[in-house]
């Protein structure tokens, strides 16, 4: 009977806490992760998973779970919800999502369908290397399991757009636009586009003039031509020996710069994605979404406010 109890109270407090927060928040961005061509990634059984990012407060993005962190910038066993810091329990820990969220999913920036998420209990983590605390508080962040109803119908390829259907990653919104036309689209970049961004990267990266090649990866730009997103691969030489008397071997990394009506603006370097663009929140307004990776650490990050903006949503890759 006590156990019975203390249950019920649980699910009370819970519900009382995030039925109420969920109402005042209730523009949500999620992403829809598609990992059915990668070793792991597994969650539910399933390679296919939405993944809660931000929500909108007033006129800005936040991410809509935050957790503390520890001394050594990992995550501790604390949450904030209304501005205080709790101590959560793993166990339950999908309780801090709405139980079921009814998206749109967005592809260049327009609606191409809909589908529903639903919070369940985590399943147990598996992998010798894996800390079952660490994988629930960290790499699971935001996960919900996608209904099966509409997973069923995922498999049967009934986008609207079939070309998104091998799309790694698709933003979801729980706000409806009625964009009908694509916000965003690939383009070759002018050779003067291209030399601008690899002149403010010289100025930005410190890094010597000696053995860089740059390489066009991908280019998007919005449909008025106004803000023109370019990612470079640099295979880079140091100019320095090693003290083994060897030189330094060639590396690979990518920028991506954001030319915003013709100025250049540092997006991220490394290992950046674009995912997509639109007007999650139907204000009249494009939020672009990145995904930044590490290998140790993932971060989605959302640019708004002609990129005046950002938010970030950090996650630890497992």
């Amino acid at each position: 009977m006590k156990i019975i109890t203390q249950a019920l109270f649980l699910l009370f407090y819970f519900n009382s806490i995030f039925s109420s927060s969920a109402k005042e928040k209730d523009i949500l961005i999620g992403i829809l992760e598609n990992h059915e061509d990668e070793e792991g990634q597994n969650f539910y059984n399933h390679k296919k998973y939405v993944r809660i990012a931000f929500t909108k407060n007033k006129n800005d993005w936040e991410k809509y779970i935050k957790l503390k962190k520890d001394k050594n910038g990992g995550f501790s066993k604390e949450i904030d919800i209304n501005g205080k810091w709790y101590k959560y329990d793993l166990k339950n820990f999908h309780l801090y999502y709405p139980s079921e969220i009814k998206w749109n999913v967005f592809y260049k920036g327009r609606i191409i369908d809909n589908l529903s998420s639903i919070s369940t209990p985590y399943p147990e983590p598996k992998g010798k290397y894996i800390d079952k605390d660490d994988v629930l508080s960290s790499c699971n962040i935001g996960i919900q399991k996608i209904k099966e109803l509409d997973e069923l119908r995922f498999k049967k390829e009934k986008y609207i757009n079939k070309k998104a259907i091998n799309s790694k990653y698709l933003v979801l919104s729980t706000k409806k636009n009625n964009q009908n036309k694509d916000i965003i689209k690939e383009f070759t970049p002018t050779t003067s586009e291209i030399q601008k961004a690899i002149d403010f990267l010289h100025k930005k990266m410190y890094f010597t003039k000696k053995g860089k090649e740059y390489k066009l990866k991908k280019s998007y730009q919005t449909n008025n031509g106004n803000i023109k997103i370019i990612i470079l691969d640099m295979d880079t030489i140091e100019d320095d020996e090693c003290s083994c008397g060897k030189e330094h071997p060639k590396w690979t990394i990518n920028a991506c710069i954001a030319l915003i009506n013709g100025k250049p603006k540092l997006i991220g370097k490394s290992n950046i994605e674009f995912i997509d663009a639109g007007d999650y929140d139907n204000n009249g307004k494009i939020e672009y979404l990145f995904k930044f990776d590490t290998g140790f650490v993932i971060n989605y990050i959302l640019f708004y406010d002609n990129f005046e903006k950002q938010i970030e949503f950090e996650v630890f890759s497992s």
